[in-house]
């Protein structure tokens, strides 16, 4: 089996990590992959095709200039995949796609066409501030967005949120092609150790790329309290992205004292271990959002406790007692989540050794990937 597999713009930690298993799992089960993508620098993704760098690189930000740079950065991007599709497309028994990127492709291919939806790009409204060019950029992902779940032969989704949205709102219709399959972990990177819950000091962690939907905007008015009023409550920043300045700013007061902790992007081995090592796993995410967030399943996988907000595919956090789930934007709420994690020590060493139980029966990689494995497998036999 031959396949290609596409991705539209450079991309966060959550995004790599997630592309990475993705292809490597295949690759492993014999299916040889070719990747089209984004991302700056060397990425530490084995595929037999190899890598084809597609040059998009995005800044990310609110000024006119930097959202007419990654305009024009992604048009271009689009094009390269285009003129390869176009020009190799026919060498490949599937083309596999994230999010909106097979939108752009049309029905040029024979090829059997599969969409992934980890998050379905313009609902996030990654831009703020909504003027002329925020508008023409909203209203051509929509577009894409339904060409992509309108042109694909099976769609893809992370979470039953994500399938209920295209299905309404993005292309009303084609429910029949949609399956959800979970985001997933890969255990072996996280090593969960039960000694360091006896520790004197607790770790609050945040993994991410710091993007405007993980709700960085709360991490700071909720944490510096947290950071007075608990002499023995350390923080640890894994990962980098366009709102990193917004907490470093806002915690600096804490910086001499070395309780506050930034690693900028590691490689995904090392910053597994450094999550490990934290009891507490943050994950603010703003109103809305739709998925399955990335961190909260790192979170599990390394034994940690959860404080999180309540969106769509939470659930299980407090079903099965892994933290506290807080209504997104409440940071009073997560305040007193924390609070009582903190008196309650032996408390939060349960609801870490939960959620790594968790992750071990229910987050496998091994598992997500499989599913995506047979869904390709059955693109094959019905094309």
């Amino acid at each position: 089996m031959l396949l290609t597999t596409v991705d539209p713009v450079e991309v966060g930690r959550g995004h790599y990590t997630h592309i990475k298993e993705l292809v490597e799992g295949l690759e492993r089960r014999g299916v040889a992959v070719t990747m089209l993508f984004g991302y700056m620098g060397n990425p530490q993704i084995h595929c037999t095709g190899g890598f084809i760098d597609t040059g998009a690189r995005l800044i990310r930000g609110d000024r006119l200039e930097y959202k007419i740079k990654d305009f024009i950065n992604q048009y271009l991007a689009i094009c390269n995949i285009n003129s390869y599709v176009r020009r190799f497309g026919k060498d490949y028994h599937l083309i596999y796609g994230r999010d909106w990127i097979l939108g752009t492709l049309g029905n040029r291919f024979d090829a059997p066409k599969i969409s992934e939806f980890n998050g379905v790009t313009s609902h996030l409204r990654t831009y703020k501030h909504v003027g002329i060019l925020d508008r023409i950029y909203l209203t051509l992902l929509k577009n894409r967005e339904k060409r992509a779940v309108r042109d694909s032969s099976l769609v893809l989704c992370v979470s039953e949120s994500i399938r209920n949205h295209l299905g309404q709102a993005i292309c009303p219709g084609h429910e029949h092609k949609m399956r959800v399959i979970d985001n997933g972990v890969n255990l072996d990177y996280f090593q969960f150790d039960t000694s360091k819950f006896s520790a004197d000091r607790v770790k609050i962690c945040f993994i991410g790329s710091f993007s405007y939907w993980h709700g960085i905007e709360y991490i700071v008015p909720v944490l510096e309290p947290i950071l007075k009023n608990h002499k023995a409550v350390d923080l640890v920043f894994i990962g980098s992205g366009p709102n990193l300045d917004m907490v470093r700013t806002g915690l600096k007061d804490h910086y001499a004292s070395g309780r506050v902790r930034f690693t900028g992007r590691i490689p995904i081995e090392e910053a597994a271990k450094k999550l490990s090592a934290c009891h507490v796993g943050f994950s603010p995410h703003k109103p809305g959002v739709l998925g399955a967030p990335l961190k909260i399943r790192e979170y599990c996988a390394g034994g940690l406790a959860l404080v999180v907000s309540g969106i769509s595919g939470t659930e299980f956090i407090k079903k099965n007692d892994l933290g506290i789930v807080v209504a997104p934007g409440d940071i009073r709420g997560f305040q007193r989540a924390f609070e009582c994690l903190l008196k309650d020590r032996v408390g939060l060493m349960e609801k870490g050794r939960n959620a790594r139980r968790y992750a071990e029966h229910h987050l496998s990689w091994h598992n997500s990937v499989e599913k995506v494995y047979d869904a390709c497998k059955e693109m094959l036999k019905s094309s």
